[in-house]
């Protein structure tokens, strides 16, 4: 709505359609507009409810919440079942009209669209056996005697207080307890059924006839009914009572009509959280597909720097394929190698060098192997160990005649004598069998010792 107050039927209280001159839920010709301030966080609803008869296929007005799941036709007298679980989506329907109207749209859609301008409220017919139809309708509670905005308190028990500034009327109401349970956002109900200020008439029924008598709750003492109010005061003790809607239509007679049943809703509408929850996901799928689009575009953009990448290192190397064919062609209209040739034959003669020297290496490893193995003699070995032990013997031999030394304190003067004596003559044997094996080898031109 684009102000806070709400401009209602001056008779019923639903809120007043602009192109209508008659009100189309209490069908009163439209007088002066009454404006009213809705409740903060919360809406009023005026609903009217009928049931289809099974037997006679009556539309049986439904005046208040039934929640014991039976239900009796007025005008053929039939009780029946009737799905309770129907209520859920009627109050569902009833609470989206009010939120939906008071606050506004839910992107494109709006239950509410029109009302108060070309219509008052918006009708609904559940599926099932009973073909529950309600018609629901924004606004706020009159006072049913001088016609003024009445103030509405919710205590925390469910109950609810109504009271007049006008004509200081004050009533109090129960809260259904079941449909508070089917529906938590149901706050507080305004309808005759539920009006706790008022005690319920007795009933007397004759046996074998319709005719039925009402009894002051109080006193017990008959009372004078009349078309006009299902509600009684006691013309003995004063007690003011009220007539059930099942007794009301008996005493009343005629064709029964449906009276509103103003509710009063909290919060937005399960209606409303459901879009909120569907725009919540589509949103989230939006995103999703944008980063999704996002991921796809920097992925093709990046392939298309690699591709690019690619396509200006083929250009280069092209221009340089060319550069060099163009520099071979001019040095070879000089008669000179191009440079890249000539490096190309310098590392070439460098690898030729390379392989040249590498040969070279291993055939003096080999050559030398070769050598040393053939320059190894165990026969000269042999000798040579055979002639320093001879020269050794030879030495032990003759030095000790030479004359006594001066260790015969250590070892003996003979004993010592004989080691100095061996050792001269192991001394000269390795000299003699060196210079025979030099000779010889200098005989045969071959190189090495051995």
């Amino acid at each position: 709505m684009a102000d806070h107050t709400l401009t209602v039927c001056a008779s019923c209280g639903v809120v007043r359609a602009q192109q209508e001159e008659r009100c189309s839920h209490c069908r009163t010709v439209h007088g002066q507009p009454l404006a009213v301030a809705p409740p903060d966080d919360a809406c009023w609803v005026a609903v009217e409810c009928t049931f289809e008869c099974r037997a006679c296929g009556f539309k049986v007005p439904l005046n208040h919440l039934d929640m014991d799941g039976a239900v009796l036709c007025v005008r053929c007298g039939v009780e029946q079942t009737f799905e309770v679980s129907a209520w859920r989506e009627a109050l569902a329907h009833a609470h989206a009209v009010g939120d939906f109207f008071q606050n506004g749209s839910a992107g494109s859609y709006n239950p509410a669209e029109s009302i108060g301008t070309s219509r008052t409220g918006v009708e609904r017919t559940t599926v099932g056996a009973n073909a529950l139809a309600i018609r629901a309708s924004p606004g706020h509670p009159l006072c049913r005697g001088c016609h003024a905005p009445v103030v509405v308190a919710v205590t925390p028990q469910g109950g609810s207080s109504v009271a007049c500034a006008s004509c200081d009327e004050q009533a109090t109401y129960a809260l259904p307890p079941l449909a508070h349970a089917m529906t938590p956002a149901l706050r507080a109900t305004i309808a005759s059924e539920y009006r706790t200020d008022r005690p319920v008439v007795g009933v007397l029924e004759a046996t074998g006839s319709a005719a039925i008598a009402v009894t002051c709750p109080s006193c017990s003492a008959p009372l004078t009914t009349t078309e006009e109010s299902r509600f009684i005061t006691c013309a003995y003790c004063k007690t003011a009572s009220r007539i059930p809607d099942r007794t009301w239509w008996r005493v009343r007679g005629g064709e029964p009509t449906s009276e509103s049943m103003w509710l009063l809703f909290a919060g937005p509408s399960p209606t409303r959280e459901e879009m909120a929850e569907t725009q919540r996901r589509k949103d989230a799928e939006a995103r999703q597909l944008a980063y999704e689009a996002t991921d796809e575009r920097r992925a093709a953009r990046k392939r298309e720097a690699v591709a690019a990448g690619l396509r200006w290192e083929e250009e280069q190397e092209r221009k340089r394929a060319q550069e060099r064919a163009e520099r071979r062609a001019s040095a070879h209209a000089r008669g000179e190698l191009a440079p890249e040739e000539k490096q190309e034959q310098e590392r070439a003669e460098r690898r030729t060098r390379a392989i040249a020297e590498k040969a070279a290496r291993d055939t003096a490893a080999q050559e030398a192997t070769r050598a040393a193995k053939e320059s190894f003699d165990p026969t000269w070995t042999i000798a040579s160990v055979v002639i320093v032990a001879i020269f050794a013997l030879l030495g032990a031999k003759v030095v000790p005649g030479l004359g006594a030394g001066s260790h015969e304190d250590v070892i003996g003067e003979e004993g010592y004598l004989y080691l100095v004596g061996g050792g001269f003559g192991a001394a000269a044997g390795v000299i003699f069998m060196v210079l025979v094996r030099l000779f010889v080898r200098t005989q045969r031109g071959a190189r090495g010792f051995w």
